[in-house]
């Protein structure tokens, strides 16, 4: 996810906010898996954090 990186986050930071280990998340990131459905909140929840937001949480 670009978000990502353009956000200065760690693959760790990142999947611990949507919940994920961070072996799903990288899988996600290089296209290699799609998330599941149940992971949509927390995605949609990701993308719209403000950075801060995120950083405070992990």
């Amino acid at each position: 996810m670009a978000e990502r990186r353009r956000r200065g986050l760690s693959i760790a930071s990142a999947a611990a906010v949507t919940s994920v280990d961070e072996e799903t998340f990288r899988k996600w990131e290089n296209g290699e898996w799609k998330p599941q459905p149940k992971s949509w909140p927390k995605i949609r929840m990701f993308l719209r954090m403000p950075t801060r937001a995120l950083k405070d949480r992990t």
